[in-house]
């Protein structure tokens, strides 16, 4: 038998985002949350499915590649706190991208924490990353994220060449030294 938050995921999974977003905004928090649970297990369901078939082909074929939990594991790992500490003021694309595949412990409590709003503008950010984001680029978040998971919150912070180069110009500009290439608008 389907429950009231069943029908009403599965309706509002047709819907538009714009359509979503309202009704969403529109409910108690504990339909919302109850709701966008169901919605999110009918998606996981479906990308389950594709990924066993995804991976049951790459086994027969000798190619095994472990599950992302047992790649990254301090990811898997983190805390509900660590995680929201860590995508403070990261933005939604990045966040979905962390998300929209891994079956995270901290996923669930994380996702729960955010207001309706920006959870749609979130799942918005799945629904389009899935069918554009390279494995590569999501591999390479998995492996950052992972990283600065597991550096201790006092660890200095080696700047990157980028910063390197900054800091030279900035010095020679408030050193009066002009810069080689004049700079266009």
């Amino acid at each position: 038998m389907i429950d009231a938050y069943e029908r009403s995921a599965e309706r509002l999974l047709d819907a538009s985002a714009e359509d979503r977003a309202w009704v969403l905004a529109q409910l108690l928090p504990d339909d919302c949350i109850r709701i966008l649970a169901k919605m999110r297990d009918m998606v996981e369901s479906s990308v389950d499915a594709e990924r066993d078939a995804i991976h049951s082909g790459m086994e027969t074929a000798g190619h095994y590649v472990p599950p992302v939990h047992e790649r990254y594991p301090r990811l898997a790992k983190a805390t509900v706190s660590e995680v929201a500490k860590m995508l403070d003021g990261e933005p939604d694309w990045m966040i979905s991208l962390l998300v929209q595949e891994a079956r995270w412990p901290w996923v669930e409590g994380f996702l729960s924490s955010l207001d309706p709003i920006r959870l749609e503008k979130i799942e918005g950010c799945v629904r389009l990353g899935r069918t554009t984001i390279k494995s590569a680029v999501l591999e390479q978040l998995f492996t950052l994220t992972n990283e600065k998971l597991a550096k201790p919150e006092n660890a200095a912070i080696v700047p990157t060449a980028f910063e390197d180069i900054l800091t030279r110009l900035r010095t020679k500009v408030s050193e009066g030294v002009p810069p080689t290439a004049p700079l266009t608008q």
